[in-house]
């Protein structure tokens, strides 16, 4: 199966907490919007991140639980996906693991997803059963011809002086 299927599949069966270990930050967050995209209505898709809090507004900066209320509360009847970048070195935290636990069980109920990405994976046991580890594949020589036609198209201007 497709990364991008399996993807939509455990966010159509309410998955609330995904973590896909990936160093490849850019590649993936496109695989999760354009999931985002399939469904009708599109759901929303929110980045949050220590330094730049969610979507580069500065809301929730720096620290894990104030961006996880955000998430607490977003509207219910809204569907989204909420992208937590380098969440795993908070995941260690009591309070955190308490608060990803109850968001859990309340994500189940609504159409609503966190996604941890993470260079690393760093599962504390006491999350062991509530997150899902899902593997982001290198990509494919497909995608890397693309790439490459993509660099080699790029017109090098000579250097005036």
């Amino acid at each position: 199966m497709m990364f991008r299927d399996s993807l939509d599949l455990h966010i159509r069966a309410r998955y609330p907490l995904l973590y896909i270990p990936t160093a490849e930050e850019q590649r993936v967050e496109e695989e999760i919007v354009a999931v985002a995209r399939r469904e009708q209505p599109p759901r929303q898709v929110h980045v949050w991140d220590a330094a730049r809090g969610y979507d580069g507004t500065q809301a929730a900066p720096g620290l894990p639980l104030p961006a996880l209320e955000e998430v607490e509360n977003s509207p219910p009847d809204e569907p989204a996906l909420f992208i937590l970048r380098d969440f795993h070195v908070y995941l260690s935290d009591p309070q955190v693991a308490r608060k990803l636990r109850n968001l859990a069980r309340r994500l189940r109920g609504e159409r609503k997803t966190i996604i941890l990405v993470s260079p690393v994976l760093k599962v504390p046991d006491t999350l062991a059963e509530e997150i899902t580890v899902l593997d982001f594949p290198l990509p494919t020589a497909a995608e890397i011809g693309q790439t490459l036609e993509m660099v080699c198209s790029v017109s090098i201007k000579p250097n005036s002086r």
